[in-house]
């Protein structure tokens, strides 16, 4: 596997293990903690958007993309539409 960066900073910011120090700030210090982390997911809101649609962009781009990526792109997304609607 090769790493973005580095295993301890991808893992961190790629996979959202920054988040586990929000929780426990939220825990430990109940009003500023909960602040903090509320600012911060809601800045993420503002982040992620654009790279989900960047991401969306490139798997739908072409023909030879969509069919590259059609496990994820078609058959993730049915499966879990799916699941939403039967939840309700």
């Amino acid at each position: 596997m090769k790493w973005v960066q580095s295993p301890a900073v991808d893992l961190t910011v790629g996979c959202g293990a920054w988040s586990l120090l929000f929780i426990l700030m939220a825990y430990f210090y109940p009003t500023s903690g909960q602040t903090l982390a509320l600012g911060f997911y809601t800045l993420a809101v503002f982040v992620n958007a654009p790279h989900y649609m960047a991401t969306i962009y490139r798997a739908y781009r072409t023909r030879e993309d969509l069919s590259r990526y059609r496990v994820v792109t078609v058959y993730f997304v049915a499966v879990r539409w799916d699941e939403r609607n039967w939840a309700v």
